[in-house]
C-alpha cells in the first residue's frame, strides 16, 4: 500500500501485514503527541479499507470532529455515530469510523 506519509515505518509495516493477511483488528488506538501524523495514518488506513482512495466522499467512512468552540466530542455526536454504525454499509464491505 502506498501510504504517502513520512515516518511511522514500523506502524505502517504492521498495518500492511495485517491487511495482507486479513487480520486487521476491529479497533486501533492512535496515541501520541499532537502533530506527529496519527490522524494521517488513521485516515489513510480507513480510506484504504472502505475503498475511498481518490474519491471525495464515501458514506461508509465516518469521522467525528471536535466542534470548533469546544475541545471535546459531545454525547450527541457519539450517539449519532453509534446510530450510523448500526446501519448496513452502503458500498464497502463494512463501515469505518
Amino acid at each position: 500500500m502506498n501510504w504517502d506519509i513520512i515516518g511511522h515505518q514500523k506502524q505502517r509495516e504492521r498495518l500492511n501485514n495485517a491487511m495482507q493477511t486479513s487480520t486487521l483488528a476491529h479497533a486501533y488506538l492512535f496515541a501520541g503527541p499532537a502533530g506527529v501524523g496519527k490522524s494521517a495514518v488513521a485516515r489513510k488506513l480507513a480510506e484504504t479499507n472502505v475503498g475511498q482512495e481518490n474519491e471525495n466522499f464515501n458514506p461508509d467512512l465516518l469521522e467525528v470532529n471536535v466542534l470548533t468552540d469546544k475541545s471535546e466530542i459531545t454525547i450527541a455526536q457519539i450517539r449519532d455515530l453509534s446510530y450510523k454504525l448500526s446501519l448496513k454499509p452502503y458500498s464497502a464491505e463494512y463501515k469505518v469510523a
